[in-house]
């Protein structure tokens, strides 16, 4: 089923996108109903179908997959290695067989079935910090590959404005007239996409921290 709940664009992007599996019908309601509950997490699909799952991720953004292992028309495990590249994993499982053969399986937990609300819930923001932390890994790398590709002059004034400095201060602590610091930051926010001096200062706060 899928779920479409009212969400505001900074909500959406602060929330954590996942979908259930389960082909037990009363685990599944159980699990999506727990999800529900949660304020980090944004249920995209509940199915009790793995491969209504596998479609809908390789078509969609989704962070965490949380499924059962032990299911005819794919087991979990296959499901997680269709996907492992796409979203992480959290296992449920009522068997500790099949909880040991996922466990080198990179799931971020393997949870015992039935699973209390509290483990799922623990589970979910040890999910969320893991998920989080990549996210910004990624937001650095995209910050550090285009500031590479300004010229060290422009990689000066990025950081200055990162600094709070203004134009003046800048221009004098470059060498350069004001015309010309208007020039170089013209070139920036060609280089980098940027629209707006507001959006420069945004990217020039953001990049001060990894730099």
């Amino acid at each position: 089923m899928i779920v479409n709940l009212p969400l505001t664009n900074k909500e959406y992007f602060m929330k954590l996108t996942c979908i259930a599996v389960d082909d037990e019908p009363s685990a599944l309601e159980y699990i999506a109903g727990q999800l529900l509950k949660n304020k980090n997490v944004q249920l995209l699909l509940h199915t009790t179908s793995p491969i209504e799952a596998k479609t809908y991720i390789e078509s969609n953004k989704v962070d965490l997959l949380i499924t059962d292992i032990e299911m005819a028309e794919l087991d979990g495990i296959s499901l997680n290695q269709a996907v492992k590249h796409l979203c992480h994993t959290i296992f449920i499982t009522a068997h500790t067989a099949l909880a040991l053969s996922a466990m080198d399986k990179n799931a971020i937990e393997i949870l015992n079935k039935p699973c209390a609300p509290e483990v799922l819930k623990q589970a979910i923001n040890k999910a969320v910090k893991i998920i989080e932390f990549d996210r910004q890994q990624k937001v650095n790398e995209m910050l550090l590959a285009k500031y590479r590709v300004l010229t060290e002059t422009e990689r000066k004034i990025m950081l200055e404005i990162g600094k709070g400095k203004n134009n003046k201060d800048i221009a004098d602590r470059n060498c350069i007239s004001i015309n010309t610091m208007d020039s170089h930051k013209t070139n920036i926010k060609h280089k980098l996409g940027l629209k707006s001096s507001t959006e420069l200062i945004i990217f020039a706060n953001d990049l001060l921290k990894i730099v």
